[in-house]
């Protein structure tokens, strides 16, 4: 085995071609969502964002991920990457995938993986067999706002939800 280092040169940025039309795209998309945060979405727990105390910037939650993904024609699909169901044991955990796509073509835009289970503070004292399908659930949620965060350049003004 060697240990030779190979370095192949990168395209040097000059070559990179951005049209002023795409430059001002992207500062429309980002008026766009000034405007919807401010006017569309509600900031409170039972809203669209909230402040978490002792997080640094306001949470995403849920129905702000759905509003978010509208505005910008987005669909969304889930898949289960892992999951442990095991009533005798007590145990209980789901890793959920969420792809973001292009409802016009499909393309897929952005995705993120999250995890939930019965061992956490939340769920800990619960009755696995009576709590299988909110921790589906809340698998399902973190994945989704974390992947609309990502699809639709919301890290601006969100971080992933921190509810729980």
């Amino acid at each position: 085995m060697s240990s030779e280092i190979i370095v192949q040169d990168s395209k040097d940025v000059s070559d990179i071609k951005v049209s002023s039309h795409s430059i001002e795209a992207m500062s429309e998309r980002i008026q766009l969502m000034k405007k919807f945060v401010s006017s569309q979405l509600k900031e409170s727990m039972d809203g669209d964002y909230a402040k978490i105390p002792g997080t640094p910037k306001k949470s995403l939650l849920k129905p702000g991920a759905e509003k978010l993904l509208l505005l910008f024609k987005l669909g969304f699909k889930f898949t289960i990457i892992n999951q442990v169901i095991d009533l005798i044991i007590g145990e209980i955990s789901f890793m959920t995938k969420c792809e973001v796509y292009r409802k016009e073509d499909g393309v897929v835009v952005g995705e993120y993986i999250a995890f939930c289970s019965n061992k956490e503070k939340k769920y800990k004292n619960q009755t696995p067999a009576d709590i299988v399908n909110t921790i589906l659930k809340m698998s399902e949620k973190r994945a989704l706002v974390g992947a609309t965060i990502s699809a639709t350049g919301a890290s601006d003004y969100f971080t992933q939800d921190m509810e729980e």
